[in-house]
């Protein structure tokens, strides 16, 4: 009589898949994009309604890179598609799938507006 080949393999686990930023972000390679770590915050507050690692997710995308786009190397316009001539500033062959640049200073007050002089 054959053994079971299988004999020592154990059962495939019945648990929900754990999703947490370090462990999804580490298997992927490296860091996720923002459009990954929102769909991933959706994803987890889906199917396992934990809304503090779906805010974890969320801050995670907040910092993460930008995703890429087809954007224009002239004028830095966005595109849907490749095409050979930008619609915004008619460049040719400038089109390229890179990431869109993130805002390097955030603005944190606005600029004081003296008040008039009073009138007599």
């Amino acid at each position: 009589m054959r053994a079971n080949r299988h004999a020592g393999c154990r059962p495939a686990s019945t648990a929900a898949p754990t999703a947490s930023p370090t462990a999804s972000t580490a298997a992927a390679g490296g860091i996720a994009s923002a459009g990954i770590a929102r769909l991933m915050a959706e994803i987890v507050e889906t199917e396992t309604g934990d809304g503090a690692a779906a805010r974890t997710w969320l801050a995670r995308a907040a910092d993460a890179p930008a995703d890429a786009a087809w954007i224009c190397g002239a004028c830095g316009t966005g595109h849907a598609r490749w095409q050979a001539l930008c619609g915004q500033c008619g460049a040719f062959d400038r089109i390229g799938w890179t990431a869109r640049p993130r805002v390097a200073e955030p603005v944190t007050a606005l600029p004081t507006v003296p008040e008039k002089p009073p009138t007599a």
